[in-house]
């Protein structure tokens, strides 16, 4: 495992909203077992404004990139886990 590039994700999974912060985070507890195509997506997604990641997360936005539709998926999938969860 790359320490210091797992660290790096996990500063840039900081967010400016509570419902990105719990979600990337919790995709992040699988890093271990994340591809390389995996990782970079991921890291493309963090460059992005918190505004159009969750729009991205919610569904309303289609990709062209097969790897970040695969990852806006299943975020998607882990914030309406964690939604479920708090209910």
């Amino acid at each position: 495992m790359d320490v210091t590039r797992y660290k790096r994700l996990r500063w840039l999974c900081r967010r400016g909203m509570k419902e990105l912060d719990l979600c990337l985070n919790s995709y992040l507890e699988q890093y271990p077992q994340l591809n390389e195509a995996q990782l970079q997506a991921l890291e493309s997604l963090l460059q992005w404004q918190d505004d159009r990641l969750w729009d991205g997360v919610r569904g309303a936005l289609q990709l062209e990139d097969p790897q970040q539709q695969a990852l806006l998926m299943a975020l998607s999938s882990l914030a309406r886990q964690l939604n479920d969860d708090t209910q």
